[in-house]
């Protein structure tokens, strides 16, 4: 006689399989942590500064419906901003950030954040903690673009830009340019994480331009530098040129010179250079050196500018400004003990022991009684002979 309860099995196994796919295909049949687009708002870039007891955070958020045409104030349709900037105040950037979220209708969305702008003041008061909190959001993408402001970070989120849209496109494109170095959260973290490369900022202004009263118009004029987390100081104009040389970050830029026998616009095209740490005993040489390519763009009160002499004159003063400008940046680096330049980081690739045992703990103690060595040579090609063939007849 057959026993009820085996017929029944197989019947069973199939009543709990059938359960189990129908359970799977609930979970599969939709999202349940979507996210609608017409709920998010999406920040473009961000500026945190320092007020009294705590931080100002401001966003700026594209408003698609304004974005009609060109005609108007700032390219919206009617004459309206295509984009809109609130900000709100905390104990932390966090709470800040939160605040804000309360009152707002839509989500915060900083997945496509391109430019995070710091005021001076907040690197000055120190950015370990203030990183610490950025990168504990997976939203916070880490290749977003870092910069530094003279004054207040949230004032430039509201300037005009002539050519983009929104200001902080025409900022993103600077901060990517030759005239900067381009610096990533990503960067910095790695920089705060380490003895031996402390982290560097492009440094933000409002440009002075006559009959512009107050400007609009941003530029980079160099970059802040930090010491254990603070920034301790600036590198601006031309000392820019030689901080650019010692991280190593070359790009062809114009520079002008002047020789006794004229003045003359020079474009450095090319660059090789080699920094190398050595030992004098118990004391720490770096040895640099930079070859330089350059050609002349313009030439004034220069009458031979392409007899062989002339041209060894102006080789030797493409050298020695470019020789200066290192110089003085490395001297600037020691006195404010800041190795923003990474030459503790070149010290432990050449000698990781010593390193470890001796210098880690005490770099910047150690620093500013290092020697540097500097030599640059100059060529300069491609002199051409303007004056002989078109501006004098045959």
């Amino acid at each position: 006689m057959t026993n009820p309860t085996e017929n029944s099995r197989p019947l069973l196994r199939i009543g709990l399989l059938a359960i189990v796919a129908a359970a799977c295909a609930a979970l599969l049949s939709g999202c349940w942590d979507r996210r609608e687009i017409n709920d998010l708002a999406f920040i473009m870039a961000s500026a945190v500064d320092k007020e009294k007891d705590g931080y100002r955070v401001s966003v700026l958020v594209p408003l698609p419906g304004n974005m009609g045409g060109p005609s108007g104030g700032g390219g919206g349709s009617g004459g309206q901003k295509p984009f809109a900037i609130d900000s709100e105040f905390g104990r932390t950037p966090s709470e800040a950030t939160k605040k804000l979220q309360n009152r707002l209708s839509r989500q915060l969305y900083f997945a496509h954040r391109r430019v995070l702008l710091y005021g001076e003041d907040v690197l000055k008061d120190g950015l370990i903690e203030i990183m610490d909190g950025s990168t504990r959001t997976p939203d916070n993408r880490l290749t977003t673009l870092i910069a530094v402001t003279s004054g207040k970070a949230a004032d430039y989120l509201s300037a005009k830009s002539n050519i983009e849209r929104f200001v902080t496109e025409a900022i993103r494109e600077m901060l990517q340019s030759d005239i900067s170095i381009p610096i990533r959260v990503k960067d910095v973290i790695g920089q705060m994480n380490s003895v031996g490369d402390d982290a560097r900022f492009p440094y933000l202004e409002f440009a002075p331009i006559k009959d512009k009263n107050p400007s609009n118009e941003i530029q980079i004029s160099g970059f802040a530098i930090t010491s254990k987390g603070k920034m301790v100081g600036l590198i601006k104009n031309e000392d820019a040129l030689g901080f650019r040389w010692l991280r190593q970050k070359f790009k062809p830029y114009m520079d002008n010179f002047q020789t006794e026998k004229g003045r003359y616009s020079v474009q450095i095209g090319k660059n090789s250079s080699i920094i190398k740490p050595y030992l004098v005993g118990n004391n720490i040489h770096y040895d640099l050196r930079f070859d330089v390519t350059g050609y002349i763009t313009e030439a004034f009160d220069s009458p031979n500018y392409e007899n062989p002499d002339e041209t060894k004159l102006l080789e030797n003063a493409v050298a020695s400004k470019i020789q200066n400008e290192i110089s003085r940046v490395i001297k600037e680096l020691q006195d404010k003990r800041s190795d923003s330049a990474g030459f503790g980081q070149l010290l432990y690739r050449s000698y990781p022991g010593q390193w470890n045992r001796s210098w880690k703990n005490n770099w910047y103690d150690i620093f500013p009684t290092c020697n540097f060595h500097v030599s640059v040579e100059a060529g300069i090609h491609r002199i051409g002979m303007l004056r002989e063939n078109l501006a004098q007849r045959e």
